[in-house]
């Protein structure tokens, strides 16, 4: 989503003009690009989920539907439309939230330095789009969201300001996303309370020293289980692809599983080649030797997302993953925006 100040000049409706009456700012939340949300003059005909051309896209009605709003958001638009449209208005200022994809050159161009983008992670050490999921992976108990100034290089623009929030290493689960929310939030009160109070606030450059790059992690694709790893690496992986996410991924026999919970029963040396022993099974969770220890798995789901009847894992059988998967989800690599 995209916000765009506007500039308050113009023919006003009477709802904007009664706002503003009653001491009220307007904000218009949100312009989508599909037939069904546009009246009859922006209508593209086609289904009512049909996107509307690019000259008539949700970003050229602010100018034409919103004069007299404080802010627009728009979602999906065309970069050439809404580039066109910013160009119109009087020093605008954005900031994008939740976007999973580059934003176009244009239109952060456009902008002239005003467009910021609230970061899911800590920068300039996360830089971008998983950042959340890798410092779960990396045993990190804190998230951090940040604002920075959008440049045409992801992710290293100056730094507004940001919000830190613990979430622990433990469970409930999923308490990291639930962390990185809390923190989004706060840094997005603290800029919309610095904003309305008016004034300047000062850019921090980004310490360039520090900066590493994580690409979004793709839940199908990556999430394969190492059982060769240890009791604290497989806790992480599964914690890191849980909630909301389908879950880290193992095969027994031929069939491929989902597994969403995983906590340490006994910590003990085994040897390696116990990894992946099913050595215990109760009525709601599955017992699995790894080198360093015993894992409880539950939460676990079949092919087809269903919940797994654990009875069919048997004591002495083997969940394993094929090196071949292995090898495949280390070298996948996301595409745009990741």
């Amino acid at each position: 989503t995209v916000g765009l100040r506007i500039d308050a000049s113009g023919p006003h409706s009477a709802l904007v003009d009664a706002a503003h009456g009653a001491g009220l700012k307007v904000v218009v939340y949100t312009f989508r690009p599909e037939n069904h949300f546009h009246g009859p003059a922006f209508k593209d005909g086609g289904a009512a989920a049909a996107r509307v051309r690019v000259g008539r896209d949700a970003a050229a009605c602010p100018r034409s539907l919103c004069v007299g709003v404080e802010e627009v958001a728009i979602d999906a638009a065309d970069p050439q439309a809404l580039a066109g449209a910013i160009a119109g208005l009087v020093d605008p200022v954005g900031c994008v939230f939740s976007w999973h994809h580059h934003i176009a050159a244009a239109v952060i161009d456009v902008f002239g330095g005003r467009l910021f983008n609230l970061h899911g992670g800590d920068l300039p050490r996360y830089r971008g789009a998983g950042g959340g999921s890798w410092q779960v992976l990396n045993g990190e108990g804190s998230i951090q969201a940040s604002i920075h100034r959008m440049t045409r290089a992801m992710d290293r623009g100056e730094l507004l300001m940001s919000e830190r929030e613990d979430f622990g290493t433990a469970e409930p689960y999923p308490a990291d996303v639930k962390a990185a929310g809390r923190a989004s939030r706060r840094v997005i009160d603290r800029l919309a309370t610095a904003v309305l109070a008016g004034g300047s606030h000062a850019l921090e450059p980004q310490d360039e020293g520090r900066a590493l790059y994580f690409p979004r992690l793709d839940t199908p694709a990556q999430g394969w289980l190492d059982f060769s790893w240890s009791v604290d690496e497989v806790l992480r992986f599964v914690r890191a692809f849980s909630d909301p996410y389908p879950g880290a991924t193992f095969r027994h026999g031929q069939h491929r599983y989902r597994v969403r919970r995983a906590s340490l029963r006994n910590p003990e040396a085994l040897h390696p080649f116990c990894a992946g022993l099913v050595v215990n099974r109760l009525a709601d969770e599955v017992h699995v030797a790894l080198r360093d220890g015993v894992v409880a798995l539950s939460g676990i789901d079949g092919e087809d997302g269903q919940p797994a009847d654990l009875r069919r894992f048997r004591v002495g059988d083997r969940f394993w993953t094929a090196a071949a998967d292995l090898h495949a989800a280390r070298c996948f690599r996301p595409g745009v925006g990741g």
